[in-house]
């Protein structure tokens, strides 16, 4: 079952949530993290200005026991992803994602994989031990860094771990306990949003196929299509002309 949340940073001044139990109090710089059903019960006591960024995100497969409903103090690196994030969204400005150009999706992609690691690295913010936790938020994030890095290559399990210097078996525990999905999953899924930025630069789809090291053209298609429900031309010819 998927799970949503709503992630509520305060810019600038006291930001008031009512979780629909208490009232959590937010200074500025500080983060909550709260389902998204109870988001009617949020409230700025000052709205004046930008002062809050809210930020609605699917956080299956994270464990939340130390950062949901909680107030947060994000630690230097939890502020580094998140400075990132909003240098993002600053470079995405739509009101209708009706149509979004190669550009909005990447940066989509970006905010995506910086929020997945934001939310992450704030459990070692709120937690006794915090450097365990940190060292295994910095480790994913190196993990996925090296699959981005080698996203032309058919990489797999174990050359993976050879790269990122660990055993298969704690490549995947670490894999496992920061991500819903499997090694396989993301790597696929990282392949696809290189063949959209490709096919905004007007490879065609063989090229991408081999460039990315599909076994054949119609698997590559196979692939794009069950993650983007377009086929590679339809997708071209819908968002990207």
């Amino acid at each position: 079952m998927n799970k949503f949340v709503w992630l509520i940073y305060s810019f600038d001044g006291k930001v008031k949530v009512y979780d629909g139990i208490k009232n959590i109090i937010l200074e500025s710089g500080d983060v909550t993290i709260i389902p998204q059903e109870l988001g009617q019960y949020m409230e700025s006591v000052d709205n004046s200005g930008e002062k809050v960024l809210i930020i609605g995100c699917d956080a299956t497969g994270f464990d939340m026991e130390a950062t949901l409903g909680k107030c947060i103090t994000p630690n230097i690196s939890s502020v580094h992803y998140l400075n990132e994030i909003i240098s993002c969204l600053h470079m995405y400005d739509k009101e209708c994602e009706d149509y979004l150009n190669i550009a909005d999706k990447l940066i989509l992609h970006t905010i995506a994989n910086l929020l997945e690691i934001f939310i992450l690295s704030l459990s070692g913010s709120v937690t006794q031990g915090s450097i365990v936790s940190t060292r295994g938020v910095m480790e994913f994030k190196r993990i996925t860094d090296i699959m981005r890095d080698n996203i032309f290559d058919n990489l797999s399990i174990k050359a993976l771990a050879s790269k990122c210097e660990m055993s298969e078996s704690n490549l995947k525990k670490i894999f496992s306990k920061y991500s819903a999905l499997s090694i396989h999953k993301y790597f696929l899924k990282m392949k696809i949003y290189k063949a959209i930025e490709l096919l905004g630069e007007n490879y065609n789809v063989a090229e991408i196929s081999e460039m990315l090291s599909f076994n054949n053209q119609n698997y590559f298609g196979v692939v794009f299509k069950k993650e983007t429900g377009y086929s590679p031309l339809n997708y071209r010819k819908k968002f990207l002309s």
